[in-house]
């Protein structure tokens, strides 16, 4: 268990971990809080002005919620790649490059988020679920000042419902 912490990046290589009211400011080539590992939590945290990823996480089963990414230049704000992804009521403002939330693996929820101000032509949200892996779900997002679509949606068996998307360019 990590909390309380706030300077430089935070690596984690192992399962069952949970990261809580981080605050970590500006990297230039790491990702702000990075987890290799399944069954993660992150929340409650914030992570800005970093250079590649404010979270970023790999492994099943994992939850990133509540959690607040500014500034980030050459990754998503937040990018999941496992199955059973949760992210869940965070805010994603100011990724130049990349979307705001991207989850690559099956049986997501993303819900509850709050993406503004992505640019360079990427859509706000970007998920793939696969060759119909499994149910999943994006529900109650706001995506609003994108360079492209609002979200992008990969694979069979999602369910897109009741999501806000303003002034996006694609």
């Amino acid at each position: 268990r990590i909390s309380h912490h706030d300077d430089g990046p935070i690596e984690i290589i192992g399962h069952d971990a949970t990261i809580t009211r981080v605050m970590q400011n500006g990297s230039e080539n790491d990702p702000g809080i990075d987890v290799r590992g399944d069954r993660a939590t992150i929340e409650r945290c914030r992570a800005r002005a970093t250079w590649n990823h404010g979270v970023y996480v790999r492994g099943d089963d994992c939850v990133v919620r509540d959690t607040r990414v500014d500034d980030t230049n050459n990754d998503p704000g937040i990018e999941i790649q496992g199955a059973r992804a949760q992210v869940v009521d965070n805010v994603i403002s100011g990724c130049v490059r990349y979307p705001g939330i991207d989850v690559d693996g099956p049986a997501f929820t993303i819900s509850g988020n709050w993406i503004q101000d992505v640019g360079d032509g990427r859509p706000g949200l970007v998920a793939d679920n696969g060759a119909g892996g499994g149910p999943s779900v994006i529900a109650d997002n706001t995506v609003a000042e994108t360079g492209g679509n609002g979200i992008e949606v990969l694979g069979d068996g999602v369910s897109v419902t009741g999501n806000r998307v303003a002034d996006c360019v694609g």
